[in-house]
């Protein structure tokens, strides 16, 4: 009875053994960021402006903002 146990597992440590071994050759590469869009810069920060201005029930500078934020849009879009 051993011995078809012995035989069963052999394959599957000799497997396990293998990918053990070759675990650290494979090569890891971490993905980069690429540099943020300016348009994406200028809409990420007029928008934090809005919704700060929102959120602290600042309703003078909340009412400037909108449209700083749309000449800032349509200048960058050209």
């Amino acid at each position: 009875m051993n011995i078809k146990k012995i035989k069963i597992f052999a394959p599957l440590q000799a497997l396990l053994i293998a990918a053990l071994l070759t675990a650290p050759l494979a090569h890891l590469h971490a993905q980069t960021t690429p540099a943020p869009d300016p348009l994406f810069q200028t809409i990420q920060s007029l928008d934090t402006q809005l919704f700060d201005a929102y959120n602290h029930c600042d309703l003078e500078k909340f009412g400037s903002c909108s449209p700083t934020i749309w000449s800032s849009i349509t200048t960058r879009l050209g």
